[in-house]
């Protein structure tokens, strides 16, 4: 089960991994000691934007933003739920290969 989410400070590469508990790896892209974000952190949505265009087999509409968390990191993901600026979203992990943003609207 992956519960974290490893971000580099660096060069921004944000990764999933599998537990809390585990040693963070170095960033797959720089080298460099990432920051870890656990599954369930919450920050604020900084901004937003809903995609209408998407590429062949990606179904469309679909809204990504770029949230703050309290320890100065910043993540991009999907969104599920209503979002506006300064919106409180919570990481949970998708899969081995990403993660995305709840709103608590869509939490409740």
């Amino acid at each position: 089960m992956t519960d974290a989410v490893d971000v580099c400070s660096r060069c921004g590469t944000a990764t999933v991994t599998g537990t809390v508990a585990a040693p963070v790896p170095p960033c797959r892209a720089c080298g460099a000691t990432p920051d870890r974000i656990a599954a369930g952190a919450t920050g604020r949505v900084y901004t937003w934007s809903t995609v209408h265009r998407g590429m062949p087999g990606v179904p469309v509409p679909y809204t990504v933003a770029y949230a703050d968390f309290p320890d100065g990191t910043r993540l991009f993901a999907r969104v599920s739920g209503s979002v506006g600026i300064g919106s409180v979203v919570t990481v949970v992990p998708e899969d081995e290969a990403g993660f995305r943003f709840v709103t608590q609207e869509a939490e409740a």
